[in-house]
């Protein structure tokens, strides 16, 4: 199990949730007690730096227990070209962040070639699911859009803060299952605790045109 958080000069977006997701997925895989995780959590947070920027992660494993591994965060990223994957999902746990990491880090590096920043997942028939390492979302007819929970897809943390902000401001979400061709032409956004929004500026291995990002600048801000 694993679950990590951008850190800047001390401050995190969603800390709770992350905790919250963490500690359910080290409760229903592991059936550690909840309480358990969030004391080793309390000291983690403890240790984390209050300046510069961070991207921490924190892990449990089976015979290993809890571990912190505190890394620097890279610099805020922009824009990015994203590629559909070619080949099927081969996630063996999908809802639950940790035990596919080395396979999604792999999948994002075989793109990497192509100029791509980030693999988009389908499913065996072609519905668009997730990001390897972020979330995807997309806008169509005024309404932000992203695929429906009931898909094997991991509960993000950006993505639900995202969809607070949407309440918050009065934008209609819609949980859309679409095939890759129905995102031509739109505005399209991955997803993810250390970039945030990163807009889809180009497709790779696809005739898919990206839309401008017409409304990133914003949602970034918020």
């Amino acid at each position: 199990m694993a679950d990590s958080w951008l850190v800047a000069n001390g401050l995190v977006r969603g800390l709770v949730y992350h905790a919250q997701r963490f500690a359910q997925s080290c409760l229903d895989r592991h059936g550690v007690p909840p309480p358990v995780t969030m004391e080793f959590l309390d000291a983690a947070v403890q240790e984390l730096p209050r300046s510069g920027r961070w991207f921490p992660r924190v892990e449990f494993g089976a015979g290993t227990g809890f571990r912190l591994r505190l890394r620097p965060a890279p610099p805020p990223a922009g824009g990015l070209i994203l590629c559909p994957a070619d080949g099927p999902d081969n996630r063996k746990d999908p809802l639950v962040k940790g035990p596919d990491l080395d396979l999604l880090t792999q999948l994002r590096q075989s793109v990497a070639h192509l100029g791509a920043g980030e693999l988009l997942l389908l499913s065996s028939s072609g519905v668009v699911l997730e990001g390897a390492l972020s979330a995807v979302l997309w806008w169509r007819d005024g309404q932000l859009c992203t695929a429906p929970p009931s898909l094997p897809v991991l509960p993000s943390v950006t993505r639900r803060l995202i969809l607070e902000l949407a309440a918050e401001a009065g934008v209609a979400v819609r949980f859309e299952v679409c095939q890759l061709a129905d995102l031509a032409g739109l505005e399209v956004w991955t997803a993810s605790a250390l970039h945030g929004i990163r807009p889809v500026t180009a497709w790779s291995g696809t005739p898919l045109q990206a839309a401008p990002a017409t409304r990133a600048a914003a949602w970034q801000a918020m």
